[in-house]
């Protein structure tokens, strides 16, 4: 069967014909395929005429003198030889060839004209002459072939990659590679293309492999690219040749940006082959932290902050970076997916072990509550937030010593000092402290305010939590936030301390630990609200939850009408308070900040709500690791209400370890009953969970945030921090590789935000040039020079010119900030004519 079928070819020369003007086509046939069916062969609006030896002359009288307006199909099987001096020479200059053998037929669907090209294709006859391949070699519309391109245009067809590209057709084999799937290579070898395929590689990469196969191949790339983040430190290898070409890291970052599930198994893999373990081991820690190639490196990394963290060594470096910009900067490279909340995790345990333990606690309410905001609660919250990530991991054993550390210092030294400190400033300032107060937040905060506004008050959000939920606030371009800290009252339980953020002349607490304001009670939502309208009629109390579950209108008609609405948020202590999920307190932590944060963005937008304070009505104390009995406190059993963090009691109680003060005192009213509570972390013997605890007298249950956010309908408070390049106006670049270096503007602050940035090389067009590096803007140095940083860029190796324009692009996902003007003049880049 031939090649190209007669009706295909009918098919096409009718198509050429339908129209009105004439036309003249020479068939050409030297091969004498069709000799034998050109007599049956006829063509609409067209006369055909098969040349021969004896009609040559009469065909060109007939074609330019007696017959000027029909089209003419004439078929030749002469040589091209003789047709280059033959009478009709001069005519077919003016006409169109046509030829149907499978070669010339695909040349004319790919608009290939120059007979170097057209003979290129023939070596690939064999997948040409298939309709269905040219019907994919179409499908690629591209239209730069040369005979060097063509093997390259028909292997991206064989693996039904959808342009023609070399960084695409190697990437696209190694994809299919990493799922055990050789079936390019197989098609290669059958088409007579795999040696082109192996040149290819050999040019782009400058890989001098004499027998290449895939594995040499994959092999060689992966330890090619960490020897160019390595250079010498990583040892010479006898059966790897390197692949020198600096177009090694624009394929890379080609490869993991479309096939980055096969960037990794094939890492893995070639890992396994090497033993990669055995040659990173002998590599520098300082030249580690740069590179990101394998899997294994993470772990070294992770392994060697482990070990520098459990001796407490908190201020060691790796190539003059802390282990906090070490975690920071891994999380970014290509293990941060999977190695993210170990990172975190460290990070955590970095920060937690670099904030001191205070020998000498300050000697009054004020101070101490100044030096915990400030300082403090950074404790606190790193420790939760190690503890958090801890809990997440799945494989934890390696930090579980770093975890008993944790756990050691935060009781240990920490609660174990802070407690006692503050108890003895307490017990002795408690009456006269001019320390705010949550008993005076109704009339400081709300009483006297002009404009409507929504008082979320979250259960036992404490300071330090309330300090993670003001920076995502602040990040807000459109929302203006401070925050304070006020006394909560003791104890420090949810009835006493609701009924304290109410506003009322009394206060009081019976013997069961019922909380009244003026004589009534506070037990309900109802009873709040009541209480409310009393002081204010245009007041109303809600459920977080029935109000977040509203509608945009039903959300409107809560606030229709009103001037105060109380909205009672309760994630972390019902959660805390259970003993079947008090464990899970620092999960309900990260779900209260995400709950709070996204409500007041809705209610400003649905509600018109443009005044939030956001409080608590107490804290707490969390330890993970379980209390023992040595740690229980024994109580009198005649106590008149029993807690795990105080008791109420008719008279003083003298007993170790323990504090008691008189409730009249405490709450400035007539009560003649005690309140008790242990002076250190220690819990009370009684019923209940016993790792989340409130009720008794440290910072961590007492200290109340107050959060007050103003949103701004359409104006931006805020500014985002801003990079540039140093350097001239225009900067000279002469090396496929080349560096810059950058400052950030400003420091981060409460009116200047972070942002994260991407950073390249374009041309005029804005097409991409270089690899892409992401930084993130957010340092808080005032001195410039400690925010300054630099970042080496390689340059696809493509041809530069010096008269053309090129940029250094630094943008967001949502907007560009700038382009500085660059000059490239490199003489010898584009090595290989067709990259």
């Amino acid at each position: 069967m031939q090649d190209v079928t007669i009706t295909l070819i009918q098919d096409r020369l009718t198509a050429y014909f339908n129209s009105e003007s004439r036309k003249i086509v020479f068939w050409l046939d030297p091969e004498k395929q069709w000799i034998s069916q050109i007599d049956s062969f006829s063509i609409a609006n067209a006369k055909l005429i098969v040349l021969q030896d004896d009609n040559q002359f009469k065909t060109k009288y007939e074609i330019e003198y007696e017959d000027t307006q029909s089209s003419f199909l004439i078929y030749s099987n002469y040589t091209n030889e003789y047709l280059k001096n033959c009478p009709l020479t001069d005519t077919m200059l003016y006409s169109k060839l046509f030829q149907a053998d499978s070669i010339s037929m695909i040349a004319d669907k790919l608009s290939i004209k120059d007979e170097e090209t057209k003979e290129a294709l023939k070596k690939y006859k064999e997948y040409i002459q298939d309709i269905a391949n040219q019907q994919r070699l179409v499908a690629l519309h591209y239209d730069q072939y040369q005979p060097d391109t063509v093997p390259l245009a028909i292997m991206c067809a064989i693996c039904q990659y959808t342009s023609v590209s070399v960084q695409g057709i190697i990437t696209k084999v190694l994809g299919l590679a990493a799922n055990g799937d050789k079936s390019c290579i197989d098609e290669f070898i059958k088409y007579n293309l795999i040696d082109d395929f192996w040149n290819i590689c050999r040019n782009y990469f400058n890989w001098q492999e004499t027998s290449p196969n895939l594995d040499k191949l994959i092999q060689s790339l992966y330890l090619s690219y960490l020897k160019k983040d390595l250079g010498d430190k990583i040892p010479e290898s006898t059966t790897v040749r390197y692949a020198t070409s600096s177009n090694l890291v624009s394929f890379f970052d080609f490869f993991k940006g479309s096939e980055k599930e096969s960037y990794l198994i094939l890492a893995s893999d070639v890992a396994t082959q090497i033993n990669i373990k055995s040659v990173i081991g002998k590599i520098p820690i300082d030249a580690l932290v740069s590179t990101s190639v394998f899997r294994e490196i993470d772990e070294t990394i992770l392994s060697w902050i482990l070990n520098r963290l459990i001796d407490r060594d908190t201020g060691a470096e790796a190539a003059g970076k802390s282990i906090e910009k070490i975690c920071q900067e891994r999380q970014r490279k290509d293990y941060g997916g999977e190695y993210s909340k170990d990172y975190e995790l460290l990070k955590f345990a970095a920060l937690f072990l670099s904030v001191p333990i205070e020998k000498n606690y300050p000697s009054n309410i004020g101070s101490f509550l100044d030096a915990y905001t400030k300082i403090y609660y950074k404790t606190d919250l790193y420790y939760r937030k190690f503890i958090l990530l801890y809990n997440e991991l799945i494989h934890k054993s390696q930090y579980e010593p770093l975890k008993e550390r944790i756990e050691n210092i935060y009781t240990n030294d920490y609660l174990q000092s802070c407690l006692p400190a503050w108890n003895d400033v307490y017990k002795r300032d408690y009456q006269t402290t001019e320390a705010p107060r949550i008993r005076k937040f109704y009339s400081q905060h709300i009483k006297n305010g002009k404009e409507k506004v929504a008082v979320i008050i979250s259960d036992a959000l404490r300071y330090e939590v309330a300090e993670q939920l003001f920076e995502e606030l602040n990040n807000d371009q459109n929302l203006a936030v401070t925050m304070e800290a006020r006394l909560g009252e003791l104890p420090s339980f949810t009835a006493l301390g609701m009924a304290a953020l109410l506003p009322h002349k009394t206060l009081s607490l019976d013997a069961s630990g019922a909380a009244f304001v003026d004589g009534n009670s506070t037990d309900s939502l109802l009873k709040r609200e009541t209480i409310l309208q009393k002081e204010n009629p245009q007041s109303k109390a809600i459920s977080f939850n029935d109000l977040s579950s509203k509608s945009r209108d039903g959300q409107r008609d809560v606030f229709k009408g009103m001037n105060i609405v109380y909205i009672y948020h309760n994630q972390i202590d019902i959660r805390g308070e259970a003993s079947a999920s008090e464990n899970e307190v620092f999960v309900a932590c990260e779900e209260a900040v995400k709950e709070i944060l996204k409500e007041v963005k809705r209610l400003s937008g649905s509600a018109n709500i443009y005044k939030f304070i956001i409080t608590a009505d107490h804290g707490f104390i969390y330890k993970r690791d379980k209390i023992t009995e040595s740690d229980k406190i024994a109580i009198p059993s005649d106590a008149l209400h029993k807690d795990r963090r105080f008791l109420i009691t008719n008279k003083e109680i003298t007993n170790e370890g323990i504090i008691s003060l008189p409730l009249a005192k405490l709450l400035n009213n007539d009560s003649k009953d005690y309140i008790a509570f242990p002076i250190s972390a220690n819990v009370l013997k009684t019923q209940g969970g016993q790792n989340y605890v409130h009720g008794g007298s440290s910072p961590q249950e007492l200290i109340v945030p107050v959060i007050t956010i103003k949103a701004e309908k359409g104006r931006v408070e805020t500014s985002k921090a801003e990079i540039t390049v140093i350097g001239p106006a225009t900067i000279r670049v002469s090396n496929l590789v080349t560096s810059f270096e950058f400052i950030q503007s400003e420091p981060v602050s409460d009116e200047i935000k972070n942002e994260t940035f991407k950073i390249y090389i374009i041309d005029k067009d804005g097409n991409p040039l270089s690899d892409v590096h992401e930084h993130k803007a957010d340092s808080k140095e005032h001195d410039p020079k400690n925010r300054m940083f630099r970042y080496s860029f390689t340059l696809k190796n493509t041809k530069y010119s010096s008269k053309e324009n090129y940029f250094l692009l630094i943008k967001t996902d949502d907007y560009e900030l700038s382009r500085h003007p660059l000059t490239i003049d490199i003489p010898f880049a584009d090595g290989f004519n067709f990259f």
